[in-house]
């Protein structure tokens, strides 16, 4: 099996969602982050299941904790 990607999309409500890219098909399934949660099991539509991990989930955290600060520093 082929790598799993992760991403982030933000809505101009400044809502994330989780975009994991299937490592099989190429396929973007959209999570919110709300619903994101180690142990949850994503299951794409060319049947590929994924299971978050913990720290899967850090590093979208660190990644949306630096987003902020980057917003935060532009606003000024």
């Amino acid at each position: 099996m082929k790598e799993t990607k992760f991403d982030i999309e933000i809505d101009n409500n400044s809502k994330a969602t989780l975009l994991v890219l299937c490592g099989e098909c190429k396929r973007k399934n959209k999570i919110p982050m709300s619903q994101a949660s180690p142990n949850k099991i994503i299951k794409c539509g060319c049947g590929i299941e994924y299971q978050l991990r913990g720290d899967d989930l850090k590093k979208v955290q660190k990644e949306l904790d630096n987003l902020n600060r980057t917003l935060k520093n532009f606003v000024k």
